[in-house]
């Protein structure tokens, strides 16, 4: 037995180390939850919504206090019409999607913390059993999916017309300052951001509990309502769905977003050049033919290539992650 320690008269006895804390595990998250997927989507519009009006009311400050500076009467009237300008022009709409992309990769960041396994698992990071000879396929085959949504949207057009002057701005853009950074925001930010958000979080989320069909139309339908102005919703919901059964095949969010990416750019990009280049309505639909022939001829490649993926077992569903014992820390 060990023998007390010895203790002088006057002197302080040793202390005992303090006990370790008790580790306390996380509770992780293996379902589905539609409900609280709604209510995230949910707050991440309201949150942009929010945040297109700070911008707004920034702007009509910037704007208010550059006239007191020259001496000019400020007109409240007329600093909202400079305010509207400015938001409808270039600059304004490439602030406006940044500001909505920081939201949807706040969501998205947010609701994985909870779940089990791997962020980068949870998100659909990891890059598919593919060759580079793929991606090509794949964005071409988007354009063709984009080419159809563009007839739905114009019909949708027809009922309820537009919100946003998309002939109005691209006219306001100029090569040799705005072009090329306002066509690089539109094309790169949203095509990573929605798709982390949609196919990502969401999707992979709900293929763990429901059937591939039941996610990827909820999926879809969700990332088209996120674009509010009825004529996009049209245009994004058939995209939403190519881009979702991409995700699912290969397992991973990068066929999508560089189908995404090329369907941006290339519509901003003809867009843009067909306002300043003032092209007849021939040459529109020479282009139109040309993007859809190799629209199709791509669509075809892309189905190929899920279907020998099937085939050699190379595409995989989602996991199911399992939550860890009740003494281990979560990740």
């Amino acid at each position: 037995m060990d023998s007390p320690p010895d203790v002088s008269p006057g002197t302080t006895p040793p202390t005992q180390p303090a006990p370790a804390p008790p580790v306390v595990a996380r509770r992780l998250e293996t379902a589905a939850r539609p409900g609280l997927i709604v209510a995230q989507l949910v707050v991440g519009l309201l949150l942009t919504v929010a945040a297109q009006v700070a911008l707004g009311i920034f702007v009509g400050c910037l704007l208010g206090f550059s006239a007191g500076l020259r001496g000019s009467a400020t007109d409240l009237s007329e600093v909202g019409e400079d305010v509207s300008a400015f938001l409808a022009g270039p600059a304004g709409m490439s602030l406006s999607i940044l500001l909505t992309q920081a939201v949807f990769l706040g969501v998205a960041l947010t609701g994985v913390r909870r779940l089990a396994g791997t962020r980068r698992d949870n998100l659909g990071i990891p890059r598919p059993a593919l060759a580079w000879q793929a991606y090509p396929l794949f964005a071409l085959g988007s354009l063709a999916v984009g080419l159809f949504g563009n007839v739905l949207a114009g019909l949708v057009d027809e009922l309820i017309p537009s919100m946003i002057d998309a002939e109005g701005l691209r006219s306001r853009v100029t090569w040799a300052t705005t072009g090329v950074p306002f066509v690089m925001i539109l094309a790169l930010a949203p095509g990573f951001v929605e798709e982390l958000l949609f196919r990502g979080y969401v999707q992979r989320r709900l293929l763990r509990s429901w059937r591939p069909s039941s996610a990827i139309l909820f999926t879809s339908v969700a990332f088209a309502i996120a674009h509010l102005d009825p004529m996009h919703v049209a245009l994004a919901f058939p995209l939403g769905v190519w881009f979702g059964i991409l995700a699912w095949r290969t397992n991973s969010i990068w066929p999508g977003v560089a189908g995404h990416m090329f369907v941006n750019a290339f519509w901003n990009i003809w867009g843009i050049c067909a306002a300043k280049l003032d092209t007849s309505d021939i040459s529109e639909a020479a282009v139109t033919i040309i993007a859809a022939v190799c629209g199709v001829a791509g669509l075809v490649g892309s189905i190929i290539v899920l279907v020998r993926m099937s085939a050699r077992g190379t595409a995989s569903a989602v996991p199911v992650a399992t939550a860890p014992a009740e003494n281990e820390p979560g990740p």
